[in-house]
């Protein structure tokens, strides 16, 4: 039976390091917060997640040619929000604007095994911050 998995159980599995877990999803909701792709009461995200779908076809994923060296720069990486899915949430002013980014694209690079797309997404960080 597969069951869905919240944050805290992810974390303390794979601090212990036990590996997958097989019969569980994660959704991507999850999967963001696991991956710190939000810091809690922030609204933008730490970074973006590339959208596998820019860069793959099929299983086959196809390095940008000549741009490797953009993914790499923290300036053009602020940018992402173009490379990415979006979903936006209008509370009619009653709320502030919500947008939720990159949940298409971790869900397809956790779902297909495309960790080529997450490593793109995540190069222009700095070793300590890529290595939590």
């Amino acid at each position: 039976m597969n069951a869905i998995i919240d944050t805290q159980i992810l974390s303390s599995h794979f601090k212990g390091g036990i590996g997958t877990i097989p019969g569980k999803i994660i959704s991507s909701i999850t999967a963001n917060e696991f991956l710190w792709v939000y810091s809690k009461g922030e609204t933008k995200p730490n970074y973006y997640i590339i959208n596998p779908a820019r860069f793959c076809h099929g299983r086959n994923f196809l390095p940008p040619v000549g741009l490797l060296e953009h993914f790499k720069n923290a300036k053009w990486a602020k940018l992402g929000a173009r490379r990415t899915d979006q979903v936006v949430i209008d509370f009619n002013n009653q709320f502030q604007l919500y947008v939720e980014y990159g949940s298409e694209a971790i869900a397809k690079i956790i779902n297909e095994k495309l960790f080529q797309v997450y490593d793109l997404s995540v190069a222009h960080m700095e070793k300590k911050k890529k290595d939590f």
